[in-house]
């Protein structure tokens, strides 16, 4: 999947437009993030790149190590969004196995995974190489930094995790084709991105928190499933639940109150049209994205074979 202007690098497809919005992680509001997006498969990418993949790993090391409260590189928020990555798991799986996070970041996940038990291994290119600890329960977790081409691995894994990963890769084909390989027969995949569909991202116009400079890809389930199929994985679920603490929503979405935008044109007269085109979007996202529109995160699970998944709080729902 190469990142072109023509023609969509999912699909083919030459109905193309392009776009501008404003990213979240540059400071200020004078940077512009210039998107294209496939008007038939949904899948919207950066065309020209503003930031490079070597300027992205330098940019995510140093935010590790800020470890700047109350955002994404808040350890105390990212142990608790962890847990409940984990928790979904235990709905995916009968007992804990080996795990591959790809993406791993400072390996906050897979040292949480380990100590339930996992035996896991952990890959980013802004990660720190650290040989395996020992957690109780039996787990271990190692680090290395690198990307795929940089793991050398003896056997194969029962889960393979990709946490916010896919959206910052260079190519997702390749890196999804090469999970293939390194599953169990009935491992499962498990991947989570923002969810370019969801009605939060039409509301919130150019300024998603999505948008982001070191965002190349811009996905939503069903192409999700397209990329996943083609890489040969044969069933592709989503979950109906954001994998977040604090997430209160449903994944299905009924549509924008017309009570609500009349109020707003009520109180602001002069954005009225933009806020009927707001109306509009929504509208249509009712009907063409009904039942994953209210996720601003989604999460999909892909394997060879059907997924014996467990009973609990989340629902899976094969696309």
């Amino acid at each position: 999947m190469e990142a072109v202007k023509s023609h969509c690098p999912l699909c083919a497809s030459i109905r193309v437009w392009a776009f501008k919005v404003v990213p979240n992680d540059v400071p200020g509001a004078a940077a512009v993030l210039p998107l294209n997006e496939c008007l038939d498969c949904g899948l919207a990418w950066q065309f020209p790149r503003n930031r490079s993949f070597s300027e992205s790993v330098k940019h995510h090391t140093s935010k590790y190590s800020e470890q700047q409260s109350n955002s994404y590189f808040d350890p105390t928020k990212r142990i608790a969004i962890a847990v409940t990555e984990l928790n979904f798991l235990g709905e995916c799986v009968d007992q804990p196995g080996t795990l591959l996070d790809v993406g791993a970041g400072d390996g906050t996940f897979i040292s949480v995974a380990a100590e339930h038990g996992w035996s896991c291994t952990g890959i980013d290119p802004a990660g720190t190489t650290s040989d395996f600890s020992l957690h109780p329960n039996g787990g271990k977790s190692r680090l290395i930094r690198g990307t795929m081409n940089d793991l050398s691995m003896d056997g194969k894994f029962d889960v393979i995790t990709m946490w916010d990963v896919i959206e910052h890769l260079e190519d997702p084909e390749p890196t999804i084709e090469a999970t293939t390989g390194l599953l169990q027969d009935d491992g499962i995949l498990v991947l989570e991105t923002g969810n370019f569909q969801s009605a939060d991202r039409i509301v919130s116009g150019d300024r998603w928190w999505g948008y982001a400079e070191d965002h190349r890809w811009y996905f939503s389930p069903l192409n999700l499933r397209r990329l996943l199929n083609r890489a040969g994985y044969r069933f592709v679920y989503y979950s109906t639940r954001t994998l977040r603490p604090w997430w209160k929503g449903t994944h299905f979405y009924d549509g924008p109150s017309r009570v609500r935008t009349f109020r707003g044109i009520i109180r602001s007269p002069f954005s009225a049209l933009s806020q009927l085109k707001i109306h509009k979007a929504l509208a249509d996202a009712a009907v063409a994205y009904r039942n994953w529109a209210g996720l601003g995160i989604v999460t999909v699970v892909a394997s060879m074979k059907p997924l014996q998944y467990q009973a609990g709080e989340n629902t899976f729902i094969e696309i």
